[in-house]
């Protein structure tokens, strides 16, 4: 059943493949996914598929397809060649975070944590793995998640906090086994397993591991069970039934020989050694930890490393070459000190790093609440700017009202007075050429004088009812100028509209 569900997977994978269509970026990303799904359980076909998936997806100018193709070919490279894989899953990764891929850099941080931790980064291995917790929980990826918990696990493990180890391992199998992954259920008995047994509960651990193993046998999961062949070994040297231990350990190397997995032979090997040297075998002995100290400088896994010196140095010593033990313990010290050197000046910038983020990430906050406090001020300032422009305006249109209602009033002044003057000379004149017209009409006055003057007054009085005429239009005209700037009236007053129109229009 296990079996068949894990195939159902790559089943499908393969059948995406083949529905792709030719030179396209959907066969790019079918061949990622695919050769995702094949690197632990098949590799050839995986590493086939991902070179297939670099040279098209370069072709096609296809960047993400390109950063995934480099992730996988990462991942391969791993399991030998450590210097290989770095560049390719920095390479992605960088790709992932510049692009805001959060699936791709989760997965490319969770395997550069489990490579940085491999060559004794610690630092970096813990903090690339946290971050593809977060990037996986972000993302809503439980599987992943699951993957990366599990990965820490195994750093605490390694940190002898066992009791935090098995909290990471327990909690990572309840999600395993919730979304029925079998490979990652396999994997997390197995970290349950180990840290049982460093816990001293060697029975409780066998009984993990074979769990393990059954479940790795019946899906075909050759890399997994090189492992638990592995710790199954460390158990019964436990139990001092070496026989069965060096069957286990042997199985393992096997295995691991047949998928070039370096690190893992080196395990193995330095774990092969310490069974003989239990056994007083110390030509055995040497061999296998000679073995795994080559195998570890060529992947430059420097804890491997000083294991196998410090090993290699009780070995000689107690074979009375102490010139050889000098020198390897001599090794393992500089080692020592180069791996807690390298680990303390990277704790060293990584405090220094995360204190200069602190301040640069408090610059900006400040920064941003500056700005922040800056717009709203300048937000009330255009709001005041817009008030005091729309008053400006108001108070410009009620000073040029107030400038003309004062011309107004001015001209109204200037006019009036001569106005009257004219009214007044008009009126005199009419009762006076009304008074000479009566005396010529007298029977007494020369005929002649009578006509002559007769004549001058009808003009005289034509010119008064013209300027009388004239000067009650200019009077109109200055009562409507009045009603206009209302200079003698109250503020607010009823007012005759029908006179404003007949001013207006006259």
């Amino acid at each position: 059943m296990m079996d068949r569900m894990i195939n159902t997977k790559i089943n499908l994978r393969e059948r995406e493949l083949a529905e792709a269509t030719p030179g396209s970026r959907e066969r790019v990303d079918a061949l990622n996914r695919l050769a995702w799904e094949l690197w632990t359980t098949d590799p050839d076909r995986s590493t086939e598929y991902t070179k297939e998936s670099l040279v098209l997806s370069e072709k096609l100018a296809y960047d993400e397809g390109f950063a995934f193709a480099r992730l996988n070919r990462g991942i391969m490279s791993w399991r030998t060649d450590v210097e290989t894989a770095l560049p390719d899953l920095l390479a992605a990764q960088d790709w992932f975070q510049r692009n805001n891929h959060g699936e791709g850099e989760a997965h490319a941080c969770n395997f550069l944590g489990i490579l940085y931790w491999g060559i004794g980064e610690f630092e970096r291995g813990f903090e690339l793995s946290s971050r593809a917790i977060r990037l996986y929980s972000e993302n809503g990826m439980e599987d992943g998640e699951a993957w990366a918990i599990n990965t820490m696990g195994g750093f605490y493990y390694d940190l002898k906090n066992y009791e935090k180890s098995l909290e990471y391992f327990k909690q990572a199998l309840a999600v395993f086994e919730r979304l029925e992954n079998i490979v990652g259920i396999a994997r997390s008995l197995n970290g349950i397993g180990n840290t049982h047994f460093q816990m001293g509960r060697c029975k409780r651990a066998l009984v993990y591991q074979k769990q393990s193993l059954k479940i790795t046998r019946e899906i075909g999961h050759e890399f997994n069970e090189s492992r638990v062949l592995n710790d199954i070994g460390l158990i019964y040297q436990q139990f001092d039934d070496f026989k069965t231990a060096e069957k286990y350990h042997l199985d393992s190397l096997k295995i691991r020989k047949k998928l070039e997995y370096f690190v893992g032979q080196a395990t193995t090997l330095l774990d092969l050694g310490d069974l003989y040297k239990k056994q007083n075998i110390c030509d055995a002995a040497m061999d296998a930890y000679q073995q795994g100290l080559q195998i570890s400088h060529r992947i430059k896994a420097k804890p491997k490393m000083a294991r196998a010196y410090k090993a290699l140095a009780a070995n000689y010593e107690m074979t009375g070459n102490y010139q050889l033990a000098l020198e390897n313990w001599k090794a393992f010290h500089e080692l020592e000190e180069e791996i807690f050197h390298e680990d303390t000046e990277k704790k060293i910038r990584n405090l220094r790093k995360a204190y200069e983020l602190e301040s640069s990430q408090k610059e900006a906050e400040i920064y941003r609440l500056r700005n922040v406090e800056l717009k709203e001020n300048n937000d009330k300032l255009e709001e005041t700017i817009k008030m005091l422009n729309a008053t400006q305006a108001q108070l410009i249109q009620s000073g040029r009202m107030a400038a003309l209602g004062n011309l107004v009033a001015g001209i109204v002044h200037e006019i009036n007075s001569p106005v009257g003057s004219i009214r007044s000379g008009s009126d005199v004149l009419r009762r006076i050429s009304d008074k000479l017209m009566a005396l010529l009409q007298a029977s007494h006055v020369n005929e002649t004088l009578r006509l002559e003057s007769e004549k001058s007054l009808k003009i005289l009085a034509q010119t008064t009812e013209n300027n009388r005429t004239a000067s009650d239009r200019i009077m109109k005209l200055v009562q409507s100028l009045k009603n206009f700037v209302r200079i003698d009236q109250a503020a607010f007053q009823k007012v005759d509209i029908h006179e404003g129109l007949e001013n207006t229009l006259n």
